[in-house]
């Protein structure tokens, strides 16, 4: 069967849609419009710490205004920043060394309760790494990554009659101030052959985040935060940074 064949509408059936239409329209404006206004009394809230509309601003008017009563209390409460270098003295060409414990201390000391704690190496040839601190297993890994990244493999970072290889690295040089040498000659007579070093950390990370909830650090149970060494020995550093 065809499609029924649909009647005209007449006059007053046209002006009866055209008036619906119109409706629908005035009212979608004026939502959009009251929710522009509320959105702007939310913003001056926050700002503020509170509504407008009286002396403190009720919970009524929060709720009712922005409903968003938590996010204004969390707006306004004041972040403390804690900044601290920890420092790690390497024995071993290859050393892994739990921070755990001076981590936990540094907590304590300076009062974090809860909060997020960073901690970065700040060096090249270092790495940061959340595992279990076990004799046995940290010997697998220095052994692991010693025959994935091989010292004796042709490194190109290991010609030093190449390097610096360009201007931008002799340069580089220059700002570090040459290593705590007089030149760019002196720095490369003593740059050490470490490209394995370098590619090691880059594998592990330097830094990794953990969480503190009343006052703990929260890592799993056999858990530690491990510095490793992969170009020592050498006096190192090691950076923390804790928003509580």
């Amino acid at each position: 069967m065809g499609e029924r064949a649909r009647r005209p509408m007449d006059i007053g059936e046209e002006k009866d849609l055209t008036m619906a239409f119109t409706g629908v329209a005035r009212a979608s404006l004026l939502r959009t419009r009251r929710s522009r206004e509320d959105s702007a009394r939310c913003k001056v809230g926050l700002g503020v710490g509170r509504i407008p509309g009286t002396a403190a601003g009720t919970a009524n008017e929060k709720q009712a205004r922005c409903g968003r009563v938590q996010y204004a209390s969390a707006v306004t409460t004041t972040m403390a920043f804690v900044h601290e270098k920890i420092g790690v003295r390497t024995s071993q060409p290859v050393e892994v060394t739990d921070l755990t414990a001076r981590l936990r201390e540094l907590c304590k000391v300076r009062g974090v309760v809860n909060g997020i704690l960073t901690v970065s190496s700040l060096h090249t040839t270092c790495a940061i790494f959340v595992n279990e601190n076990e004799m046995l297993l940290n010997g697998d890994v220095r052994e692991f990554l010693a025959s994935l990244v091989p010292a004796s493999y042709p490194w190109q970072h290991n010609l030093l009659e190449r390097r610096p290889a360009c201007e931008a690295d002799r340069q580089a040089i220059v700002k570090n101030n040459y290593g705590g040498y007089e030149s760019v000659e002196l720095f490369m007579q003593n740059e050490p052959i470490n490209a394995h070093a370098h590619v090691s950390s880059m594998i592990l990370g330097n830094s990794t985040t953990v969480a503190v909830v009343d006052g703990e650090l929260m890592l799993g149970t056999w858990q530690s935060v491990m510095f490793v060494d992969f170009d020592g020995p050498r006096d190192r550093n090691v950076q923390v940074a804790v928003l509580h």
